[in-house]
């Protein structure tokens, strides 16, 4: 304490030197429930019980009440240390141990990852049993799978079908069609219309053709008026054969005839604009229907569509379910293998514990070093004192160890 505190030496160094010197040969040796080898503290722990703790448990040796910060150690922890210590367990049971104790920790996780996955099992098969209005509860979980994924493209198959017949039962191809005709009509008119405007133009063109040649027919005629030649029209031969003013008779038919075709394809051309508006209404009357009746199976054809992408998610989820089972069957199967080996493990723990104890009785019951220590720390052993006389034990203290291991849980602690 006097010396300068360039001589003092670090605390954690002093721990590291007690733990070499106690604890060490034991660091192969791992704490059931903590994973760890044995500290000093620990030890200490065991061998300065809190007064507070008195003896209503042999493995509780710490209490909050103290505030010393050592970890409260499990039962089982506590028991292989107070094993460990006094020599009562060797290292290979120590390894069994340990791995009895992991074994039963992968149990307990294989055990609730199956649970967790029957869970989400059962809650698919009850949502595909609404959904595709499956009622057959009899049947196994492979059955239903496979069941459940036929009554999916049962009811997908369905509804496609009901898909591509719906323009057809609705009646919107036969209004489509009539649509159609109706259509090619008013085009069919409107191209005879074209024709038969281009036959008045062409008969408008001739006419004006007849008139133009008839009328310098008629103004030809006046120009033998000025021939001195006193012989009449006919005889003469540089006169015309026709009187002056007089209009040529078959320039004239041919005026006529032109004129008549001419009124003819007007009155065509009258009668198709008005069969091409009739058929202009009709058109329109069939456009309406048909757009009204399109607006229906459109609405119709997206229920079919919701429908149909809903079964394809159930399609996917009855597979989905059918995997998930193999994997749950694998789970089960890691379960069982698990519960083997832990039976297996409790087994050998078992045996080498009865192999530890015939070992004991066999030997010498001279002790470790530890269990005298013990045994002695309160009648003086070490300090040149006499040891007193060791009363009887307690029949709860006569082995404090712990049994070997049970598939059970363990005892709740005795708290103030």
């Amino acid at each position: 304490i006097l010396a300068d505190d360039a001589e003092l030496g670090r605390m954690s160094a002093f721990l590291e030197m007690i733990e070499q010197e106690t604890v060490s040969q034991f660091a192969e040796t791992l704490l059931p429930h903590q994973g760890r080898a044995m500290r000093w503290l620990d030890l200490l722990a065991w061998l300065s019980r809190d007064q507070y703790c008195r003896y209503r448990h042999p493995l509780q040796w710490r209490t909050a009440w103290t505030e010393s910060g050592t970890v409260d150690l499990h039962d089982e922890d506590a028991s292989v240390l107070i094993r460990l210590v006094m020599d009562l367990i060797d290292r290979e049971e120590a390894k069994l141990v340990s791995r009895h104790k992991k074994l039963l920790t992968d149990q307990t996780s294989q055990r609730a990852k199956v649970k967790r996955s029957e869970e989400q099992l059962s809650r698919t098969r009850e949502f595909l049993q609404q959904r595709l209005k499956m009622d057959n509860e009899l049947l196994t979980d492979d059955l239903f799978a496979e069941a459940a994924k036929s009554r999916a493209k049962l009811v997908k198959e369905e509804i496609q079908k009901a898909l591509d017949e719906l323009p057809e039962k609705s009646g919107l191809k036969a209004l489509q069609d009539d649509l159609t005709a109706k259509q090619n009509a008013v085009m069919g008119h409107e191209k005879e219309i074209a024709i038969r405007q281009g036959d008045r133009q062409a008969t408008e063109g001739e006419l004006k053709t007849c008139q133009s040649a008839s009328n310098d027919s008629f103004a030809a005629s006046f120009a033998d008026l000025g021939n001195p030649c006193h012989l009449p029209v006919g005889e003469c031969p540089l006169k015309g054969k026709k009187q002056p003013g007089e209009r040529d008779p078959f320039r004239e038919m041919q005026v006529q005839q032109k004129t008549a075709d001419l009124q003819r394809l007007d009155q065509v051309l009258a009668d198709l604009d008005a069969k091409l508006t009739e058929l202009k209404l009709e058109r329109d009357k069939a456009q309406q229907k048909f757009d009204r009746k399109d607006r229906e199976v459109r609405t119709t054809r997206g229920q079919y569509e919701t429908k149909l992408w809903s079964t394809n998610a159930l399609f996917d989820e009855a597979d989905q379910y059918r995997k998930s089972l193999r994997t749950h069957q694998t789970e089960v199967e890691a379960l069982a293998k698990l519960e083997r080996q832990v039976e297996d493990s409790r087994a050998a723990h078992h045996a080498a514990h009865e192999g530890t104890n015939r070992n004991r009785h066999a030997r010498p019951q001279a002790g470790t070093r530890w269990s005298r220590i013990h045994a002695g720390r309160g009648a003086g052993v070490g300090n040149g004192a006499e040891p007193r006389p060791r009363l009887p034990q307690r029949q709860h203290l006569r082995s404090r160890a712990s049994p070997p291991i049970h598939h059970s849980r363990q005892p709740t602690r005795g708290r103030p």
